[in-house]
């Protein structure tokens, strides 16, 4: 009798603790309390989405619970929900599967998710916020170039308290071979200006638009594409950790088969000149065979200014600033944006190391040819 109340009692714990685990709130029958899938989702997180590419001054938010749940909304608190539905994991990447859109029920509604080595996630497809589509990638009208949409972790602090903004302005870094100047300027473009020696000594450039959200700014180059893909314009990223470390991820010379991780430094003095050229243009007989002469000066980050003034001393000299910036080596090329111009003009390296290129010569006047040739040393 007492082996049978034994045996009766070891089974009745049994069945109780199988019904605490059963009735466990937190825990899901199939997966302690994932959802049903086995493991975490790997992109859990809280992610910031940056579209003004599109043109709209606006950020958006993606929260990823642990089981693969997702949720779009136009705040950090996620109270109002714009769109939502489930990720689940691919063998190369996440597919997103959305169930809602302002608040209808979809069906067959998806987007492909790629986590990139940063933490970013690369929207390939089509994002689905409330009553706006946004496609992933779309295309620049200004360049022709795709631009794709990343979601940025959110860290908490937003680069607010912490410090950790990226700021607009001017970034060098220098090693023994390199020196590389990034401008982000106002407006979302950027400017980047590089002098390199070796077996083989020059200029590169860069330039393109960016995207900042906080302590992450990222970057389509117009100049390079991607190196496996290369009808895709090449990304590049701009990060600033904590401690106020500034690293960028860039693509330096038409050389490098890949991009180069470096710190960067925000430029506070002067920058030093770096090549000068000068020439004379003479005008055509409707405006009096006026001969001019020109000046153009390159700053080591690509900023220049140009200068024409009458022999005569009448009239007010014509100057002009803005990036050029040349690749001596491959190209034989450049290109010159003048300030507040989006659309960059080409610039032709001759043999004598001469450029030629299309400016205005006189206020008012239609951009035209002139060649210059490298300014003597005083």
């Amino acid at each position: 009798m007492k082996k049978a109340w034994k045996l009766l009692c070891a089974l009745l714990a049994a069945v109780l603790a199988f019904g605490l685990v059963a009735c466990n709130p937190e825990k899901g029958p199939d997966d302690g309390g994932n959802g049903g899938n086995e493991t975490k989702i790997e992109i859990a997180g809280t992610y910031s989405i940056d579209l003004s590419a599109m043109e709209m001054p606006l950020t958006i938010y993606l929260k990823v619970e642990e089981n693969g749940d997702f949720k779009f909304s136009n705040t950090k608190t996620f109270e109002m929900e714009k769109s939502s539905g489930t990720i689940s994991k691919t063998s190369t990447d996440y597919l997103m599967l959305y169930k809602k859109v302002n608040g209808n029920d979809v069906t067959g509604k998806t987007c492909n998710l790629t986590k990139e080595t940063n933490g970013n996630l690369k929207f390939v497809g089509t994002i689905l916020y409330a009553s706006v589509t946004i496609p992933s990638p779309m295309q620049n009208e200004d360049t022709g170039d795709d631009v794709y949409f990343f979601g940025v972790p959110v860290t908490g602090d937003e680069g607010g308290e912490s410090g950790n903004t990226l700021e607009i302005g001017l970034y060098k870094w220098s090693d023994e071979k390199n020196q590389y100047y990034l401008n982000l300027l106002e407006g979302g473009s950027f400017t980047a200006f590089v002098y390199y020696t070796g077996m083989a000594s020059g200029y590169a450039y860069d330039y393109g638009t960016y995207t900042k959200m906080g302590a992450m700014c990222r970057m389509t180059s117009s100049v390079y594409k991607d190196a496996e893909d290369k009808t895709k314009p090449l990304t590049e990223s701009v990060t600033v950790d904590t401690e106020g470390v500034i690293k960028a991820d860039v693509k330096l010379t038409p050389f490098a088969k890949a991009t180069k991780e470096i710190t960067l430094t925000a430029v506070t003095e002067k920058v030093d000149v770096a090549l000068t050229y000068e020439g004379t243009k003479v005008m055509p007989p409707m405006m009096g065979n006026a001969t001019y002469n020109l000046e153009l000066t390159i700053l080591s980050d690509g900023s220049y200014t140009f200068t024409s003034t009458n022999v005569s001393g009448e009239g007010e000299p014509y100057t002009e600033t803005g990036f050029i910036g040349l690749e001596n080596n491959m190209s034989g090329k450049g290109v010159i944006i003048p300030q507040g111009v989006t659309t960059a003009g080409e610039i032709t390296i001759g043999e004598d190391e001469s450029i030629t290129f299309k400016v205005p010569v006189v206020t008012g006047t239609p951009r035209g040819s002139v060649t210059l040739a490298p300014k003597a040393a005083a």
